[in-house]
């Protein structure tokens, strides 16, 4: 029987702070704008969509392993190339399938009991689209990841979807602050994503997995990385002159310097066989950090 440490390595536990932001997100600005707060409510919308993005780790561990991207992939790092449990032979697939089945099952459960918790059919229509993106990420016939729409996909389910679980589950309706606020962790999702398919270029290609990089070449995806970083610190003052969100936010520019030193680094090594794993992890904590200030802004927005 294999050891928990597999377990761990297969479900990616460390890369959960992409659904903690925006759940926090959707929550602090429910609780702006009505002044509700419900703790069992959080736990349960945060149990939920982090059991279904664990989910998605596994069933795209499985179905990459079924195109034989996994396989002839040599160019992967801590952050690209899934967890690679099956392709080293630390768990078969039926193991990895049934444990991604099982916490879909286990997640759409705890959104649906929210739903009926909440009385908000639309909380659980958010929930079943997040298991359906989830699963078709990689699965057929959709196969979003591999026909280039995948980035899109997680755009729009780490930022609006999650966001507005969040926001229901605290018996707030999604309003234009929360619709502004959840562009930042999507796009800046997006834009991780981006990156951490660089090491896969090759094997991508081999495998035909039409990622946005393979689609439109290195240089030209990096342009777009740039750009997308660009677009995000643009849109916070833009965000604040229109009303949408607090002067506070404004703080989120204590992370223009980690989003400088992405752009140069990826473009210093962008002509290398593999993009240093550092990149990536820079990318991560963009994120994060990113999310941590948007959120403190928000919530240092009435003491203003």
């Amino acid at each position: 029987m294999p050891n928990a440490g597999i377990w761990i390595k297969a479900l990616r536990l460390p890369f959960l702070t992409a659904t903690f932001v925006p759940v926090a997100l959707g929550t602090i600005i429910a609780w702006h704008e009505t002044g509700a707060f419900n703790a069992v409510h959080l736990v349960l919308a945060t149990a939920a969509v982090s059991l279904i993005h664990l989910g998605a780790n596994l069933s795209n561990d499985f179905f990459d392993f079924q195109s034989e991207n996994d396989l002839i992939n040599t160019g992967f790092n801590a952050f690209s190339g899934g967890s690679r449990v099956i392709a080293d032979g630390q768990l078969s697939p039926g193991e990895v399938f049934s444990a991604a089945v099982l916490f879909y099952g286990t997640g759409a459960i705890v959104g649906l009991l929210l739903a009926w918790l909440t009385g908000s059919i639309l909380l659980g229509a958010l929930v079943i689209a997040g298991v359906l993106a989830g699963y078709f990420y990689t699965a057929p016939p959709l196969k979003f990841a591999y026909r280039s729409t995948g980035e899109l996909v997680n755009v729009l389910a780490f930022g609006p979807l999650i966001v507005a679980i969040a926001c229901r589950a605290q018996g707030s309706a999604p309003s234009p602050a929360a619709i502004a606020a959840s562009m930042f962790p999507g796009l800046l999702l997006g834009l991780l994503l981006l990156i951490n398919e660089f090491p896969d270029y090759e094997a991508d290609i081999g495998a035909e997995k039409r990622t946005l990089v393979v689609r439109l070449g290195t240089l030209q995806a990096l342009n777009l990385h740039h750009a997308g970083l660009a677009a995000v610190f643009l849109l916070v003052p833009l965000t604040v002159a229109l009303g949408s969100l607090p002067p506070t936010v404004l703080i989120t520019f204590f992370t223009l310097p980690l989003a400088v030193l992405i752009v140069r680094q990826t473009r210093d090594h962008l002509h290398e066989a593999c993009m240093p794993a550092s990149a990536n992890a820079r990318c991560y904590q963009l994120h994060f950090l990113f999310g941590l200030f948007l959120c403190s802004g928000i919530l240092a927005g009435p003491l203003i």
